[in-house]
């Protein structure tokens, strides 16, 4: 009798076991599926990405291109950056002496104008002008707008890795964009893109922003 109970609690104890068990493993074959269902969209990303970087406040800095390309040797150039809440982006360049003091004036809706020192007037120009070189550096003045990627991209996520999502965009007007894609390397924790690709419209990829 007593082994006959001791069987019995033996073949519960077994069962309940066997229950956690399958439990636990069903919740962990289901842990990467709520992984990757918790990915947001890439639509959802890219406006996180255009919140991060809206400019809060006014914003100031300043930079430097060089071409070692040139026949003449290395040719270097320097320019101050200022752009407003508005998007609002003034560009003075400061060297080489040549063209010190001409400034770029970039507005809301592609709207460019070119102040000349020597003219001491501003002269509007064509949109163009935005994915033109920008004093012979792989830089175009459009680079420098602080424009939102959702209103002019349409975004498709490429693939979430390690600490970073890749989202590939593509233009919603071909027909006035200077690339053919943008790969935005996006850190998960802060929706900063970290690195930023830029494929020319043969899809060749031509610079890297870090």
């Amino acid at each position: 009798r007593d082994m006959s109970y001791k069987r019995i609690v033996k073949t519960v104890v077994s069962a309940i076991f066997i229950c956690v068990f399958a439990a636990l493993a069903a919740r962990a074959a289901e842990t990467p599926h709520a992984a990757e269902d918790a990915v947001p969209s890439a639509a959802d990303l890219l406006a996180k990405v255009d919140a991060v970087l809206s400019p809060a406040a006014n914003r100031e800095y300043k930079a430097s291109v060089s071409d070692a390309g040139n026949a003449g040797g290395e040719q270097s150039a320097s320019f101050k950056v200022f752009s407003d809440k508005s998007r609002n982006v003034l560009i003075t360049i400061s060297a080489p002496a040549s063209l010190k003091g001409t400034s770029y004036r970039l507005l809301p809706g592609n709207a460019v104008y070119r102040y000349s020192p020597l003219l001491k007037k501003a002269l509007r120009l064509g949109q163009y002008v935005l994915t033109s070189g920008f004093l012979d550096s792989g830089f175009e003045l459009g680079d420098f707008k602080p424009e939102e990627y959702s209103g002019l991209w349409n975004p498709s996520l490429l693939i979430t890795e390690g600490f970073f999502y890749a989202l590939e965009l593509k233009p919603k007007d071909s027909a006035r964009a200077g690339y053919s894609k943008l790969i935005l390397w996006i850190r998960k924790d802060i929706h900063y893109p970290a690195k930023i690709e830029y494929y020319d419209l043969s899809g060749r990829l031509v610079k890297m922003l870090l």
